[in-house]
């Protein structure tokens, strides 16, 4: 994440050029702040597409992270 780390809101327009569809994950259970980061990035990046994970946290298990990738890129 570079220096859009530090908590500060991200730039808008910095994204535009991200043309391919983006899937941005997060676990239900992760902390706020992730899930606000998440939601974020998801808003600024063109052809994005959100996915929450149900009963998991940033550590998310290899179980409920590859149907997700699959429905992604299915659709």
């Amino acid at each position: 994440m570079g220096s859009f780390i530090s908590g500060k809101p991200l730039p808008k327009g910095y994204w535009n050029n991200i043309t391919v569809p983006a899937l941005v994950m997060n676990g239900a259970l992760s902390p706020g702040w992730q899930k606000t980061a998440v939601s974020a990035l998801a808003d600024l990046l063109p052809n994005a597409t959100q996915a929450t994970l149900d009963d998991e946290t940033h550590g998310v298990s290899a179980e409920s992270l590859a149907p997700a990738i699959e429905k992604f890129l299915a659709d």
